[in-house]
């Protein structure tokens, strides 16, 4: 080789080095497909309790007195040990823009429905009690971060769900589940027999043994624990609300808890608020508790309890703030006695709730606003309470008022949005196609630093992209959804399609959908499948105006069906391979659009819902207010006709669909399910029933999401694609669908005239 001829190779050479250097660089390492064990895994945010409060409180943070600390609380699923783990993380604020490392306080694994770690509350600058899960129990703890210990504040035989505390922690006040009986009680409450009356259907007991189990009728109780002194219940006659938090005053001597009205005065009905109206004209006497909340005081020196305001309270815009002297306190959402001379006066009463400040020691109490507003936060530097519009309101407003000594005046209301400045703003940021990070933000400064990435090892997963798209139903109207695509979507393939409803939200990371009980959005994509999550009508509160009506299921079935023809119309699903899943309320709408749209569905999952059928409404008979609705009223008489023609259960002949029924909690979500179940099974028809006897309605452990997710995902791979599972632990899963599957052969028209 001469010279010349060398000097050519060698750059040709050099060239393929470099190419193969930089080919080797820059290719990825494989990503694989994310599976529903790899969604438990994940990390996720745990929110502060804030309900109704100030909006400047972040959601996730909870900042120290002094606000020079913050604490948040991660959780991720552990699918191999059924457990969630819980850690509580201490960032120090002023150090975020340089290091936002965090360092961990404590850290606690729950194998049961509660969190591990919750209702977190600094003490001081130094300390802080929260709710920890512990040997199957929560209690309050103490966490006090100079000497790193942790000691157990209360004792209590079932476990605590929520407290509070005075300033020296001296008084606790707290509500716990209810307490098992004795022997002897439960030998009396069972033994001469029982008469049923007001029992919620769990709450009947099936046998001597089931007689030791605590009543579900009876709700939490709420204890006074006083100086380490064993605690003292709380003798009240309404139902615990736990989604109230409980409050101690500023001054120790009162607190306010929230509750669920056993007895409604049949004069309520004069109020507009249509629930109100429903509940006063309940058969209500038998029933275990209305859906009718009103707030407790409680006086912790003399243990004496009474409603703050004899009247209901909004269960949108209720809310409290205590002055800050602790004498009085601000409720919004209250509505008002209607025994007033003034005939105006009454018929504003009668139409809307009210925001007052009510006087703890006489009881009267002032109007504040007459609009319709919730109590945000009561400033002890300035005295002023900050009102702000609900999160249904067209505008998100901030009102201030002020009080003065003759009464409270409306002030103009500050620039911004009222957040404090003088800490880090803690935010979640994410979108549909971005998972959750945590950032400190610094507005005066226009800084942001990266405070955590919860799921680093999502860069090893390939997601399906997500898309919002927008489509008519078949009635016309405009319905909005997020689409998700396999990974390494082509178009002018048709895949298969699963839609999940219940809602969507273009602004979050819904790696499975809304909630975790059976939808699995990304790992269904994962496996080829296009996913659906439907959300709601574009025009705003359009839905709500069919709510409760006989229109309600047909509209959905309708935003079904304009989905269909819509993604089909694109060229993106294959029509013929479709399937569906309702849980909760739209296990109504599935199963309507079941038995009653000309659509084929090629397979469906209805999950742990309201179902508007026959069995459900004499297994409710204190609540029977939605199947009544719906339907038209009772089935009874002429009106029976209207059942056997519009409820699902009446229908469900019609179906020849593949279909999986789960039922979470006690006995009453086997028989939720259980009309469509025998009758589909007297029927010869394609059906599997899925029973979690210790699940919830929001499902949290890892092994129960795996049995509704991960089954989920094998049903409708068996249905849509012909897929199955090879994990050899799953043989009786596919056995069953087998013999399924030769039932729907039978069972199918031959000239099915559905398109």
């Amino acid at each position: 080789m001469n010279r010349s001829a060398y000097r050519t190779f060698a750059c040709i050479a050099g060239v393929a080095s470099v190419f193969v250097f930089l080919q080797v660089a820059w290719t990825e390492p494989s990503k694989r497909r994310i599976t529903v064990a790899d969604t438990i895994r994940m990390t996720s945010m745990s929110e502060t309790t804030y309900a109704a409060a100030d909006e400047s409180t972040s959601r996730f943070a909870r900042f120290s007195p002094n606000g020079k600390k913050f604490v948040v609380i991660t959780q991720k699923g552990n699918p191999e040990t059924n457990e969630n783990e819980f850690s509580l993380l201490l960032f120090d604020a002023a150090e975020v823009y340089r290091t936002a490392k965090p360092k961990v306080l404590v850290s606690m694994r729950s194998r049961s429905n509660r969190a591990g770690i919750r209702t977190v509350k600094w003490v001081s600058n130094e300390s802080l009690v929260f709710l920890g899960e512990a040997r199957d129990t929560s209690q309050v703890y103490l966490l006090d971060m100079i000497h790193q210990g942790l000691k157990r504040l209360t004792n209590h035989p079932t476990p605590v769900v929520d407290f509070d505390f005075n300033a020296d922690l001296q008084e606790i006040v707290y509500a716990a589940e209810t307490s098992q009986p004795s022997a002897q009680e439960a030998y009396d409450r069972c033994a001469h027999g029982i008469v049923i009356t007001n029992q919620a259907l769990d709450d009947i007991p099936r046998s001597m043994k089931d007689c030791r189990e605590p009543s579900l009728l009876a709700g939490e109780e709420v204890y006074v624990q006083k100086d380490n002194r064993p605690a003292v219940r709380v003798r009240f006659t309404d139902r615990y609300l736990t989604l109230k938090p409980i409050s101690i005053g500023p001054s120790g001597r009162y607190a306010l808890f929230g509750v669920l009205l056993r007895r409604v005065p049949p004069e309520w009905k004069e109020y507009e608020d249509p629930q109100i109206r429903a509940e006063a004209t309940a058969f209500r006497n038998r029933g275990p508790y209305s859906w009718l909340s009103a707030y407790m005081l409680l006086d912790i020196e003399t243990m004496q309890v009474r409603p703050i305001i004899s009247e209901p309270i909004d269960g949108i815009t209720g809310a409290w703030e205590w002055s800050p002297d602790g004498r009085t306190v601000a409720i919004s959402g209250a509505f008002l006695p209607l025994n007033v001379s003034d005939s105006l006066d009454r018929s504003s009463r009668k139409a809307h709730p009210f925001v007052v400040e009510v006087d703890l020691a006489t009881g009267k109490f002032v109007e504040i606003s007459d609009q319709n507003l919730i109590a945000s936060s009561w400033s002890e530097r300035t005295n002023e309470l900050r009102l702000r519009t609900s999160f249904r309101a067209l505008k998100r407003q901030i009102f201030v008022f002020r009080k003065t000594a003759h009464g409270w005046t409306k002030e103009a209301a500050p620039p911004g949005d009222g957040k404090s400045l003088d800490r880090p703003e803690v935010t979640l940021e994410q979108d549909m196609n971005t998972p959750p990070k945590l950032y400190a933000n610094d507005r005066d400064h226009s800084r942001q630093v990266l405070l955590l990435d919860l799921n680093p090892q999502f860069d090893e997963f390939e997601f399906g992209h997500v898309e919002r798209i927008t489509w008519r139903a078949k009635d016309g109207h405009e319905v909005e959804g997020g689409l998700y695509l396999p990974p390494d979507y082509h178009p002018g393939i048709r895949y298969p399609l699963v839609i999940q409803t219940h809602g969507f939200s273009k602004d979050e990371f819904w790696i499975n959908g809304p909630w975790n009980s059976a939808f699995a959005a990304q790992p269904l994509a994962a496996r080829d499948i296009v996913v659906l999550q439907v959300g709601h009508a574009t025009e705003r509160g359009a839905d709500g105006k069919v709510q409760g009506t006989p229109e309600e299921a047909p509209r959905q079935m309708s935003a079904y069906e304009g989905a269909i023809d819509y993604l089909d119309d694109r060229g993106i699903i294959d029509r013929n391979r479709v399937g569906i899943i309702g849980f909760s309320r739209t296990q109504y709408y599935v199963e309507y659009a079941l038995t009653h749209s000309p659509y084929r569905f090629a397979a469906a999952t209805v999950a742990d819902g309201f179902d508007g059928g026959y069995l459900q409404y004499l297994v409710n008979p204190y609540a029977k207010r939605d199947w009544m609705t719906v339907n038209g009223g009772d089935p009874f008489d002429a009106t029976f006709d209207l059942w056997k023609e519009r409820s699902p259960s009446f229908t469900v002949d019609r179906l020849h669909t593949p279909i999986r029924l789960e039922g979470y909690g006690g006995i009453a979500a086997v028989l939720g399910n259980w009309e469509w179940y025998a009758k589909l099974i007297l029927l010869d028809r394609p059906v599997d029933m899925i029973y979690l006897p210790g699940g919830t309605h929001l499902l949290v452990k890892p092994w129960e999401r795996l049995t509704s997710q991960q089954g989920n995902v094998d049903w409708f791979c068996f249905w849509l694609k012909g897929e199955r599972n090879p994990d050899p632990r799953l043989r009786d899963q596919y056995d069953r669908w087998d013999e399924m599957r030769e039932l729907q052969a039978k069972s199918t028209p031959r000239n099915d005239p559905r398109p």
